[in-house]
């Protein structure tokens, strides 16, 4: 028996139900026409003056930008970008050929350096989540050890400010701080979503309260 086909002039595909193929006889129950198309929608212009630039969708009145300028600080004209997030200081880089967290050239960043000569091989415990952390992991992975400078100045490279961390914590704390800079003047605030969020120590307490 001879394996009939779609209906549609050029359509080589199989027979579906009702002389049609499968994406034609769909396209017929959505469109009313086996050869339809979903009507096309243009982009429009950003609902901002002077803002050229087209819509982040096509029901939307506001470009990629201004939508999110919108959702996290509550106003289309907020900029934040200038602000300067980062810990006061730069890290300090010396040469000590051989040392073990050198890099093959024997460059290695003093408070690196500062904290292997102290505490030693280990492996050691994060002092945030108690996570087991090693000097020779991966940068990025779960258990490397990152010397946290627990004021945040990068350049305070005295012992009683150098503490090991796991990657995660030492990361978080840093988005942490520049969060909590942007909040200071204003930012994130004018969302009620982001407004709403709790640190987990304070989250706890509300729930107790």
């Amino acid at each position: 028996m001879p394996i009939l086909s779609c209906s549609i002039p050029d359509c080589e595909a199989d027979l579906y139900v009702r002389g049609y193929c499968r994406p034609h006889y769909r396209r017929m129950m959505k469109y009313g026409d086996p050869l339809g198309k979903p009507s096309e929608k243009p982009h429009n212009n950003c609902e901002v003056a002077g803002c050229d630039a087209k819509t982040r969708s096509k029901s939307s009145s506001l470009c990629m930008k201004h939508y999110h300028r919108k959702y996290r600080h509550g106003d289309v004209e907020a900029e934040y970008r200038t602000i300067k997030t980062a810990g006061p200081g730069r890290y300090r880089i010396i040469y000590s050929p051989g040392h073990p967290v050198s890099s093959k050239r024997g460059m290695v960043y003093l408070h690196r350096k500062m904290l292997f000569d102290t505490i030693g091989e280990g492996p050691h415990a994060c002092i945030w989540c108690n996570r087991e952390v090693t000097w020779g992991s991966n940068v990025g992975a779960p258990d490397n050890l990152c010397v946290d400078h627990l004021d945040g100045n990068k350049e305070h490279n005295v012992l009683s400010n150098l503490a090991p961390s796991c990657n995660r914590c030492n990361s978080g704390r840093a988005s942490q701080e520049r969060h909590e800079i942007v909040v200071s003047i204003g930012g994130w605030q004018g969302n009620d979503t982001i407004a709403a969020l709790r640190k987990p120590e304070q989250r706890r307490a509300d729930r107790i309260a």
